[in-house]
């Protein structure tokens, strides 16, 4: 296929004029299944999670209809919950019933729709059914519904009670107005609705998969020291650390780390730091021997003179001042190296 001979077709037909109203809904149609078959697995649980431009999962919605795309996201969860997209899995090399999917699934026919009707009453799973069907993806969908879809329903009447100030108060956030408690997301989410906390984990846990940085820093010509072989360098010590990820939930950045460099030529220890609770999730002993050590990046960090210190998806969660606060411990950790 010219790809781009392709694109240009599409192109043409940009300018709503150019189309009757028949034949724009039919283009529009076609150019959302063509999306929903293109995308990889966690494209499709991000565009629930994220509400990006969400066309419906299955139903012919058409344009006007997408101020309910929140829909999705629920429907989603809820075929999650009731395991409906593995009963089809399951039944993939022949067409199921409707009443046989209510009847594995303990749900009421009604609520069935999300997957391809070969004919009528007879259903397999799309490619959407296997996306969303991944572990990942799975976990992606519970920590959305859970955690951020309560966010965006109460925002409206939360920045009304800001007089629409941006949040300045870690205590004080939408969270907190949505979920009526007086904890941080991160305690309410461990101590409150571990499930949540859990598919949170296994969601981030995905980015293994994705552009990590890890894979394309250049660490040879930055630090030749410690990475290049061909440079004379002193090996760290067994007990001094290479590597540490601040906040690096169950190590998938270390292992990204261990994947490239599985034996330096400094050697030294490779470390993933994070709460308790996170770190439960990592093998012991790691098989790759990463080290996982509890730590709470708001208090000293007892990792001293590490060659490098790496934090990825944590500021973002915290306000300036909050951020200040996480930095200077990684600085005080430092070594004049």
């Amino acid at each position: 296929i010219q790809v781009q001979s392709l694109i240009g077709e599409l192109h043409k037909y940009t300018e709503p004029c150019n189309l009757n109203e028949d034949s724009r809904v039919a283009l529009l149609k076609a150019c959302k299944d063509m999306q929903y078959k293109l995308e990889s697995s966690r494209e499709t649980a991000n565009r629930l999670h994220y509400a990006v431009s969400i066309p419906s999962l299955q139903w012919d919605f058409h344009a006007e209809m997408h101020i309910y795309q929140g829909m999705d996201l629920a429907v989603a969860h809820i075929f999650n919950t009731i395991k409906l997209l593995h009963v089809l899995i399951k039944h993939q090399e022949s067409p199921t019933s409707t009443d046989e999917l209510a009847k594995e699934t303990n749900t009421d026919p009604v609520l069935l729709g999300i997957v391809t009707q070969t004919k009528p009453d007879a259903w397999s799973p799309s490619h959407i059914t296997h996306s969303l069907a991944e572990p990942s993806s799975e976990a992606n969908i519970t920590e959305a519904f859970i955690c951020e879809f309560p966010f965006l329903l109460d925002l409206p009447t939360y920045l009304s009670h800001t007089h629409y100030q941006n949040p300045s108060d870690s205590n004080d956030t939408v969270h907190h107005f949505a979920h009526k408690t007086d904890k941080h997301w991160f305690e309410w989410a461990t101590k409150d609705n571990p499930k949540s906390y859990d598919a949170l984990n296994q969601f981030m846990a995905v980015n293994l998969h994705a552009k990590t940085g890890i894979d394309v820093f250049p660490f040879e010509s930055i630090l030749p020291k410690l990475f290049s072989p061909t440079e004379p360098s002193t090996p760290l010590s067994p007990e001094q650390t290479l590597f540490i990820d601040i906040g690096g939930g169950r190590g998938q950045i270390c292992e990204a780390f261990k994947s490239r460099f599985p034996s330096p030529p400094s050697g030294g220890r490779v470390i993933v730091q994070d709460l308790p609770q996170t770190l439960a999730g990592v093998p012991t002993p790691s098989p790759t021997g990463i080290e996982a050590i509890p730590h709470n990046f708001f208090e000293p960090n007892p990792i001293t003179g590490a060659k490098i210190y790496y934090l990825r998806h944590v500021l973002h969660d915290w306000p300036d001042h909050k951020c200040q606060e996480i930095l200077k411990h990684v600085k005080d950790a430092m070594d004049a190296e």
